[in-house]
């Protein structure tokens, strides 16, 4: 391995320096999601769209990929627990039960292919 391939090792991250990354496709299906520090949100972005939208070729065998048209990402936070978390299946707010990592709903738009969205809006609106 050469000094340019070893990644650092990423130790004691905190809850705020991590971003919930959503690739959505073009031809529908799940969407893709990713956890990934913060500092490595514009790299997974420059390298989806290369091998997901321009030139959307995947250069292991030269194949065209499937096509992503928004990514979107956001920040982490803790929610719950919940009743459905606790093992008595009883109530909100029990230390007992399972604390959840997730998106926090405010979202930014990285990427967005906007002929893919008026299409889809005109279509919708057909």
């Amino acid at each position: 391995m050469t000094e340019k391939q070893i990644i650092p090792i990423v130790e004691d991250l905190k809850v705020s320096d991590l971003r919930l990354v959503t690739l959505y496709w073009q031809n529908g299906g799940a969407n893709s999601t990713h956890i990934v520090p913060a500092s490595d949100v514009e790299r997974l972005k420059e390298a989806t769209v290369r091998l997901h939208h321009t030139p959307g070729v995947n250069p292991a065998n030269g194949g065209e990929t499937r096509k992503v048209w928004l990514i979107t990402s956001e920040g982490m936070t803790f929610e719950g627990p919940y009743w459905w978390s606790t093992p008595s299946l009883e109530s909100n707010g029990d230390p007992a039960g399972a604390r959840l990592l997730r998106g926090n709903f405010d979202r930014e738009i990285l990427f967005e292919d906007k002929e893919f969205s008026r299409n889809q809006i005109h279509s919708a609106a057909a």
